[in-house]
């Protein structure tokens, strides 16, 4: 539509993509239709999205579209629950398996103890969201209070990066 004038030249493109369920010929389809950034759903389901950044990287898809993963900065094993529901994702084993390994919250537990565990979780989350090939930067996505201050915090320490701060390129 833009080379047909339908389209101004400086409008940018996106288009939006689920690393955890979608191959990557969608990812290419959108690439050849002129998507310039692509905005995924969550890498929740860590071995589905890692070969999906690796499959594109490989084939050099990445190389022509930005990919910006969504992240959501997730502060409960219910939040994560609506992030697997919200993805498409809820029913299948990784999903269940993800929720039984998400952090609990124990009445009788250490509540600095599991704090310190969700925030070492997302943490993680982070760190290997911006290691993956292909990878242009992050969408945060805290939709609670505990997880805009859990983002702030990440923001504070450097786990996230700033704005400021380019993005990592993929060596």
């Amino acid at each position: 539509m833009r080379e047909e004038g339908y389209l101004p030249a400086a409008l940018s493109l996106w288009a939006v993509e689920n690393p955890m369920l979608a191959p990557v010929d969608r990812l290419q389809q959108k690439a050849d239709a002129g998507a310039e950034v692509v905005l995924t759903q969550p890498p929740l389901l860590w071995e589905r999205t890692a070969a999906w950044a690796e499959e594109a990287a490989a084939r050099r898809v990445s190389d022509h579209v930005k990919v910006v993963l969504g992240l959501p900065v997730v502060p409960s094993v219910g939040n994560l629950d609506f992030w697997l529901r919200l993805c498409g994702v809820r029913g299948l084993p990784e999903a269940a398996a993800l929720l039984r390994s998400f952090p609990q919250a124990d009445e009788a537990a250490d509540k600095a103890a599991h704090a310190a565990a969700v925030r070492q979780w997302n943490a993680d989350l982070i760190r290997k969201s911006l290691s993956l090939p292909g990878v242009a930067g992050l969408h945060v996505m805290p939709l609670t209070k505990s997880a805009r201050q859990l983002t702030l915090e990440f923001l504070a320490d450097g786990t996230l990066p700033s704005p400021d701060t380019p993005a990592p390129s993929a060596a």
